[in-house]
């Protein structure tokens, strides 16, 4: 059984750096297409051809653990190869947003750049206790990532997040499944993830303290709640 990590939008591998669970050591990590190293892809980028790039790359069994950008990339794999995959945790993430604002922010992006669009999207994954501290180990990470990326890169991923539209699907997914919340996520109210977990057969929703980029500012939380995850799928 393999574990597999998939980060958020704009972010790599780096984003689970904080993450030292023992039994996270062997998780497989990945960056996903034209995130972190791997160039543009042929084809347009979709939460479909992350999902199919993922399952083709990594073999066996997996418990795919997404957070937010990632999460509805795990949830897309849950629902196009249900025979790969064990269970599912999607963390500070859902089935579909307001595809007005997600294109809005690839519009932004075009018009302004990475260094313009930086410090409201660092507003939106942080607590302003992380984001006043200059010495931030995961702030510096994020703000370093993030001004590294091709505003074209981070402008496709958020119109493939527009385009997602899960809901229909959760009642079909037969797995187990652990909805992450963060108590102090400003994207999305802990309603939608109550929401979720009601549509999904095999569902449970978790919640933990941090923000919406926990596993940067409370990774000890994140990590425990992954931990308990996998333990409770294998019971």
């Amino acid at each position: 059984m393999t574990v597999v990590l998939l980060h958020p939008i704009g972010l790599d591998a780096a984003c689970w750096q904080f993450l030292t669970e023992p039994r996270l050591a062997g998780a497989v990590r990945y960056d996903m297409l034209w995130h972190g190293a791997r160039r543009r892809p042929a084809e347009p980028l979709s939460l479909e051809t992350l999902a199919d790039d993922v399952v083709t790359a990594v073999p066996g069994s997996l418990d795919v653990v997404g957070l937010s950008f990632g999460g509805a990339v795990a949830l897309t794999i849950g629902l196009r190869w249900p025979g790969r995959v064990r269970s599912v945790l999607l963390a500070c993430s859902g089935a579909g947003g307001d595809r007005d604002v997600l294109r809005a922010r690839a519009g932004d992006v075009d018009r302004l750049g990475m260094a313009g669009i930086l410090e409201v999207t660092l507003k939106r994954w942080f607590t302003p206790g992380a984001l006043g501290d200059d010495r931030h180990p995961g702030v510096r990470y994020a703000r370093e990532r993030l001004l590294s990326d091709a505003p074209e890169a981070f402008a496709a991923s958020w119109r493939a997040l527009a385009e997602q539209d899960a809901s229909a699907g959760l009642a079909s997914l037969r797995v187990p499944v652990t909805v992450l919340h963060a108590e102090s996520d400003v994207t999305g109210p802990v309603a939608a993830k109550e929401a979720m977990v009601a549509r999904i057969p095999r569902a449970r929703l978790v919640t933990i303290p941090g923000p919406h980029m926990v596993q940067l500012e409370d990774p000890v939380a994140f990590e425990q709640a992954v931990v308990a995850h996998l333990e409770w799928v294998s019971e």
